[in-house]
Parts: C-alpha cells; structure tokens; sequence
C-alpha cells in the first residue's frame, strides 16, 4: 500500500467515516488492514472480504468472507453502511460487473469508496487489467446506480517523493522493440509522480 493511497483514503474518505459506520473492505492488503489501522477505531465493526479469481481455496484465518468468483460476493444485501477498496479494481477482470456487486452490499444511503492508480507500474496480483480515471470510475459508479460524490485524481506526496517510472517503461518498449535489453543510463532515473483515482458514490 503506497503513501500516496493513505493520503488520499485520510483526505477523501475518511472524514465519511463515524463510529456507527458498518465497514466493509474489498481485497485488504493485511490484517488488520492499512486503511483499518488509518481510521483509528472509527467504526462500529470493520468485515473482510476477499478477490478470488481462481476458485475456492483455503479460507484465510483473517478474513470474514472469502469470494470463489471475483463477480460474486457471500455476503447479504444491504448491509454495510461503507465498502471499501484500495488498489483492488485494477486487479478486476469486469469492473463493469464487479462494481454492481460491491453496491449490493452496500445499504440505501451508505457510501461506496474506490481508490485506483493511474500512474503506476504493471504489477501482476496475480492478473492487472486496468488504470482509471475520475471520469471512467464515475461512469462505473452511474452504471452500477451510485450517485458520485467525490471524484478526482490527485498526487499528495510531497516533492521530491517520487516514483521511479518512467524509465522502466521506457526501457520495456525499448526491449520490446529491440528484442533486447537496452543501456539507457540517466534517463532509467526518470520519475513521474504517483496519481490515484479515489471515487466515492452513494447507494440511493
């Protein structure tokens, strides 16, 4: 989980947070998770829930529900008042089926938060499909029926605090191209910014 992502989760989501709110996240990174240590017990109860993409398996010890299709969730309806995900979606096959679903779960009234890179690396977890704007997660958010609240893609680390990128891009087209690895001295430093999508929609 990267600085840039906790930023966002404590500036955009968090304040939506109170201590009656029925979490639950989607794909938490560990246990308890980052964003659960970030939100310091404002919360009533905070549930797990899993992205399988490979079947069923052993259930792990820390999560509250384990998914066997990424597309389907063992939970009920209607019942949390915030769903949470962080550098998940990217890692979703169909979003487009997948953000319905994590609606369903979510209570009338309750809030739907999605935080997802933009500039980041392709990293394998173990598929990675996509990179989201504001506008494309806002047209996922309205096709699942979600009314979007916040929508924006920012980078809140402070310089220099930036990522090597650039480069490793530039040095894969070049291979790719070349068919072999290629010198590329300074510019392998280049840097851009990390810039997350963070969306939050309501359910009506």
């Amino acid at each position: 989980m990267h600085l840039n992502s906790i930023r966002l989760f404590e500036k955009h989501c968090l304040p939506r947070f109170s201590t009656a709110s029925r979490v639950l996240e989607v794909g938490p990174n560990q246990s308890p998770s980052t964003y659960e240590r970030a939100s310091a017990g404002r919360f009533a109860s905070w549930h797990t829930v899993s992205l399988k993409h490979d079947g069923p398996g052993e259930k792990a010890s820390n999560l509250t529900y384990e998914s066997t299709n990424e597309d389907v969730f063992p939970v009920e309806s209607d019942r949390y008042d915030i769903v949470l995900s962080g550098q998940v979606i990217e890692h979703v096959r169909r979003p487009w089926l997948w953000l319905p679903e994590v609606a369903r779960v979510c209570r009338p009234g309750g809030l739907v938060m999605t935080i997802c890179p933009v500039s980041w690396e392709y990293h394998e977890a173990p598929i990675d499909c996509w990179r989201m704007h504001p506008e494309g997660l806002s047209a996922l958010y309205q096709h699942a029926g979600l009314r979007v609240l916040v929508a924006v893609s920012e980078n809140l680390d402070p310089p220099p605090s930036l990522r090597p990128y650039a480069g490793t891009l530039l040095r894969q087209a070049i291979k790719g191209f070349m068919g072999r690895e290629p010198f590329l001295g300074p510019l392998a430093r280049l840097s851009l910014p990390v810039i997350d999508t963070v969306v939050i929609g309501q359910k009506p």
